[in-house]
C-alpha cells in the first residue's frame, strides 16, 4: 500500500470568493530520486491523457514551474514523462486553488503538497485520520507482507523452494528451467500454492481495505466538498458498474446532488452515478449524440422497436476495433429486419485517424463522435476510463448484456428472430 503524504502550510487559508474565477495558479515543483524524469506532466484528476489536454514542463536541475490558468478549483495530477512511457505511475493528486503551490515528489512513493488552500487542507485531513485510526493495522500488514515475500514463507511447498531457488539463480538458462517448473507447478495447485500464513495475510488485508472504503464513503459523506466531488468523481470512474459504485452514487444523490451544483464537477459525478445503472435488466437511457458534422440525435430515436448494439470505440483503441469488424457480418444479417449498431468514437478534434479507421475496417453503419470526452458518453456507459464498450438491448430498449462477445450477441438475434418467424 502507497502511502501519499500532503503537508498543509500552517497559514491561514485562502478562500475563494466567487464560484468560477479567471486567475492564474503558480505551481513550482521539487523532484528528488528520479533521474529518468524529464518533464512533468499535470493532467486533470482522472481524464484520459489519450484525448483530454495536458501540460508538459521540463523538469531541470530538479525543479519545475508552470502558471496554470484556473477558472475554478479542480484536481489535477502529476506525473512524469518516464512514468507515461512505461505506463505505470503513482497517484499524485493536488487541488489548482489558491495563487501559489509547491509539490516536492521523491522517488515513486513520497508526495507532498504545500499549499493553505480549504481543498488541500480537507485532503490532509483525511489522510491524517487514515493515518490515525488504521495506519498501524496498515504498517504491520505491509511489513508482514515483506516478511512473506522475501522468506519465501507466502507460498506453500513445492514452489516456495522453487521459488527460493530462483532468487539465487546465476545464469539464464536456470531461471528459465525453475520459471517454468513454477508455472507447472502453479497450473496443477491451482490457489494451493499460497502459503496458510499467506492466505490469513490477504483475509486481514481484505478487512483493512473494507474499514478504510467505509472510512472514505462516511468522511466524503459527512464533509460536503469540492474534495468529496472529486473522490466520488474517482470512485466512479474506476469502480465501474458494482455494488460500491453504487454506494458512490447513493452518497452523491443523498449529500451532494442538491448542492455544488455550480461546480462542473457535480454534472459529471451526477452522469457517473447513473452510468452505474447500465447493468442487464435496465432501461437504457437516453441522451444527445453528436455527428462528425455537428449535427445531432437522440439515442432513443436510434433503438426503437429492435434489438441494437452501442457500440463505443475509437482508432487507437485495438480491442474495440477488432470487436466492431467482428460485429460486420451479424450487423449485415440482422440489419434488414430492424437490427442497429449505434457507434460511438471517442477522438480528440482531429477526426482524420477515425475517417481511416471506417474506411480501412468497412464498418457499414454510421459513427458518432465524442470529441475530446466532452458527451461523456463513456461516463453515461459506466466505462469512463475503458477504451470501449459494447451494450446489447432489446426491443423495448432494456439492457440484455454488457460487454458480451460477438457470438453471443449472434445466439441471441438468431433466437429473436427466430422467435418473430423470421
Amino acid at each position: 500500500m502507497k502511502k501519499i503524504l500532503i503537508f498543509i502550510a500552517l497559514s491561514a487559508a485562502f478562500c475563494i470568493s466567487a464560484h468560477s474565477v479567471n486567475k492564474i495558479c503558480r505551481i513550482s515543483g521539487n523532484v528528488a530520486g528520479r533521474s529518468e524524469s524529464k518533464e512533468a506532466v499535470i493532467i486533470e484528476a482522472e481524464e484520459d491523457f489519450r484525448v483530454a489536454p495536458c501540460i508538459k514542463v521540463p523538469v531541470t536541475d530538479g525543479r519545475f514551474s508552470l502558471e496554470l490558468p484556473v477558472d475554478t478549483v479542480r484536481q489535477y495530477q502529476l506525473l512524469f514523462d518516464d512514468e507515461m512511457r512505461h505506463g505505470a505511475w503513482t497517484l499524485r493528486y493536488f487541488f489548482a486553488e489558491g495563487d501559489s503551490i509547491n509539490l516536492k515528489a521523491d522517488g515513486e512513493d513520497s508526495f507532498i503538497v504545500i499549499s493553505d488552500s480549504p481543498e488541500n487542507r480537507r485532503a490532509r485531513a483525511y489522510d491524517d485520520l487514515v493515518d490515525k485510526r488504521l495506519g498501524a493495522r496498515r504498517d504491520s500488514l505491509e511489513a508482514e507482507y515483506a516478511r512473506l515475500k522475501q522468506s519465501g514463507d507466502m507460498y506453500a511447498e513445492p514452489l516456495r523452494t522453487v521459488y527460493l531457488n530462483l532468487q539465487v539463480a546465476k545464469t539464464d538458462a536456470e531461471r528459465d528451467s525453475l520459471m517454468a517448473e513454477g508455472q507447472k507447478i502453479q497450473e496443477k495447485m491451482g490457489a494451493a500454492v499460497y502459503s496458510n500464513a499467506f492466505t490469513r495475510h490477504q483475509e486481514e488485508s481484505d478487512r483493512l481495505w473494507a474499514d478504510m472504503r467505509k472510512m472514505e464513503e462516511d468522511f466524503v459523506a459527512e464533509n460536503v466538498s469540492i474534495y468529496g466531488l472529486a473522490v466520488m468523481k474517482r470512485k466512479l470512474i474506476f469502480l465501474k458498474s458494482d455494488k460500491n459504485g453504487g454506494k458512490w452514487a447513493e452518497i452523491f444523490k443523498k449529500n451532494y446532488a442538491d448542492t455544488l451544483t455550480w461546480h462542473p464537477y457535480s454534472g459529471y459525478v451526477s452522469v457517473l452515478a447513473d452510468g452505474v445503472n447500465i447493468v442487464p435488466g435496465n432501461r437504457y437511457p437516453d441522451y444527445t449524440l453528436t455527428r462528425p458534422d455537428g449535427t445531432t440525435e437522440q439515442v432513443a430515436s436510434l433503438i426503437k422497436g429492435a434489438p441494437a448494439v452501442i457500440d463505443l470505440w475509437a482508432s487507437w483503441c485495438g480491442p474495440c476495433r477488432r470487436h466492431s469488424k467482428e460485429l460486420i457480418p451479424v450487423y449485415e444479417k440482422y440489419a434488414p429486419f430492424g437490427f442497429n449498431v449505434v457507434a460511438v468514437a471517442k477522438e480528440d478534434a482531429d477526426l482524420s485517424a477515425m475517417n481511416e479507421a471506417i474506411a480501412k475496417d468497412g464498418y457499414p453503419w454510421e459513427s458518432f463522435v465524442d470529441i475530446a470526452d466532452r458527451d461523456k458518453i463513456w461516463a453515461r456507459n459506466g466505462c469512463a476510463n475503458a477504451g470501449g464498450r459494447i451494450v446489447l438491448l432489446d426491443d423495448q430498449g432494456r439492457i440484455v448484456a454488457v460487454d458480451p462477445e460477438i457470438d453471443a450477441i449472434a445466439e441471441y438475434l438468431k433466437t429473436f428472430y427466430a422467435d418473430k418467424g423470421n
